[in-house]
C-alpha cells in the first residue's frame, strides 16, 4: 500500500533544514537528507473511513517509509511522541491518528492529537535542533516549532486504544449520532460524510449477562451513565468516570 503513495517529509517553520526522522521509538529532528528513507512519511487515511475531529478535520496517521511504524501519543496529555507497529489491515488504535490545524502563513499547520486537539506535535522542551525529540505539547500555533509542514501529492479500522472497535450510535428515525457534550450530558447532531472523533465509542470487557461499558473512545476512562446516576424513568444519559462495577454503567444491545 505504501509503494504506491508518494512519500513526503515533515519539518517545522522554526528551521526547515531539519526533517523528522524515525529513530528507534523515538522521533526526532535531524537534517535535511531526501536519500534518508528514515526522513520518509507517508500519509494514511485509508483505514480510518470518514473520520473527522470535532472541528472536521479530517483523521490520518503519519507512517514511517522504513520502519513501517507510525507516530503514536499514548498519553492524554504532554509527552514523548513515540512510533509503534502500524497494522492497518487489522486495527488503528486511536492514539496513532492526528489531525491539521488551521492554515498558517506559507503553508504550515499545527499536527494535533485527534482525540485531544489542544495537543500538538511539537519539539520536546520547546527546542528546535538537531536531534530535538518530538513531542506532545499544548497548542501554540502561533509558535515556529509548532507549525508543521507536509510535502505530499495528494471509521473504517479504528480502534481504542486497547484495540476495541470503534462505533457510533446513530438513530435510526433521525440519522443522527449521539456524543458528549462539554457539560457532560448527551447530544445528538448529524450523522453524514464525516464522522467527528466525538461521535464515535468503544466497548469495554464483556461483564456478567453480556452487560458492556460504552467509552468514549478518545478518553476511555469515561463511559456512558445515567446523569447524576440515577436510572429511572427520564433519567438523562451523560458520561462518567468509569464504574464498570454498577449496574447504572453497564449497558447491552439487543436486535430489535
Amino acid at each position: 500500500m505504501q509503494g504506491a503513495r508518494q512519500p513526503m517529509r515533515i519539518y517545522c517553520r522554526a528551521d526547515t533544514n531539519l526533517n523528522m526522522a524515525a529513530r528507534g521509538n523515538r522521533v526526532l529532528l535531524v537534517p535535511a537528507n531526501l536519500n534518508d528513507e528514515s526522513q520518509h512519511w507517508f500519509h494514511e487515511c485509508d483505514a480510518v473511513g470518514r473520520l473527522t475531529d470535532e472541528e472536521e478535520q479530517p483523521a490520518f496517521a503519519l507512517v514511517n517509509r522504513t520502519t513501517g511504524h507510525a507516530i503514536v501519543s499514548w498519553e492524554n496529555g504532554p509527552g514523548e511522541a513515540r512510533v509503534a507497529p502500524y497494522n492497518a489491515h487489522v486495527a488503528v488504535e486511536v492514539s496513532m491518528l492526528w489531525s491539521l490545524g488551521d492554515p498558517l502563513a506559507g503553508g504550515f499547520r499545527e499536527i494535533r492529537m485527534l482525540k485531544n486537539i489542544n495537543y500538538t506535535l511539537n519539539g520536546f522542551g520547546g527546542d528546535v535542533l538537531e536531534g530535538t525529540v518530538i513531542g506532545i505539547y499544548n497548542s501554540e500555533p502561533n509558535s515556529p516549532n509548532a507549525q508543521w509542514i507536509q510535502d505530499y501529492d495528494c471509521v473504517g479500522r479504528v480502534t481504542d486504544d486497547q484495540g476495541r472497535r470503534a462505533f457510533a450510535l446513530v438513530n435510526v428515525g433521525t440519522q443522527q449520532a449521539v456524543f458528549p457534550s462539554r457539560h457532560g450530558e448527551l447530544e445528538m447532531a448529524p450523522f453524514g460524510d464525516c464522522v467527528k472523533i466525538t461521535m464515535l465509542w468503544s466497548l469495554g470487557v464483556q461483564l456478567a449477562d453480556g452487560y458492556n461499558e460504552v467509552r468514549v473512545l478518545r478518553d476511555i476512562s469515561v463511559s456512558l451513565n445515567g446523569f447524576g446516576r440515577y436510572i429511572r424513568e427520564g433519567t438523562v444519559v451523560g458520561i462518567h468516570g468509569s464504574e464498570a462495577h454498577k449496574d447504572n454503567a453497564v449497558w447491552k444491545f439487543d436486535p430489535i
